[in-house]
């Protein structure tokens, strides 16, 4: 089992279950009955796949234009504010810009979620944000209250018998490569990563 994590959850499994069952039906196969990890020689093919396009086209409508950032802050001069805004426009750049996203939003639209994390490399003092696969990623909330994420974890197995595994809170940031493990503190005072569900609006 991975190191950190709820991963034994009967509810993260099911999570999991649904991103597979998800993922089958976008590839064309039936997922019909609760056993989803039929393999693919053995399931039925869709004759007509029509999730694939409605996938395609709803993550080509959400990123058809480019994001223009812009940051404004009253208590700030204009001049601080175009050095934020100049800022922000780089770190999008860094992080892949519209290609990045338009993956991430095909990923959310086949699985419902999809997972942001901030990254820094303090060889060039430069941040970016990467996007994941909801499917290696284990989100955690605050008690009582789902709008809140406490704690987030990345991990998948690496061979046959070793797990690569990072985590992050608001106070520490954690990985783990096999029997290896390390701890650092968390600069930014707030945990790093985003969880973002795919749902429809209140009235859309």
């Amino acid at each position: 089992a991975p190191p950190m994590g709820p991963w034994n959850d009967a509810q993260e499994d099911a999570r999991v279950r649904s991103y597979r069952a998800n993922r089958r039906l976008y590839d064309g196969y039936s997922v019909r009955g609760e056993n989803t990890i039929v393999s693919e020689v053995g399931a039925k093919r869709i004759i007509y796949n029509f999730g694939r396009p409605i996938c395609h086209i709803a993550a080509g409508f959400l990123v058809a234009e480019s994001l223009r950032w812009q940051v404004s802050n009253e208590e700030q001069e204009d001049a601080t504010n175009e050095l934020a805004t100049a800022a922000a426009t780089n770190i999008w750049d860094r992080s892949g810009a519209e290609g990045a996203l338009l993956q991430a939003v095909l990923s959310s639209v086949i699985h419902g979620d999809v997972a942001g994390i901030v990254r820094f490399n303090s060889a060039d003092k430069a941040a970016k944000i990467q996007f994941n696969d909801a499917s290696i990623v284990v989100p955690e909330f605050a008690p009582g209250n789902v709008d809140i994420l406490s704690k987030l974890t990345i991990a998948y197995q690496v061979g046959t018998d070793s797990w690569y595994a990072e985590s992050w809170t608001a106070d520490e940031y954690t990985k783990v490569e096999g029997e290896r493990s390390e701890t650092q503190p968390v600069e930014l005072g707030a945990i790093p990563c985003v969880w973002i569900r795919n749902e429809a609006l209140i009235g859309d």
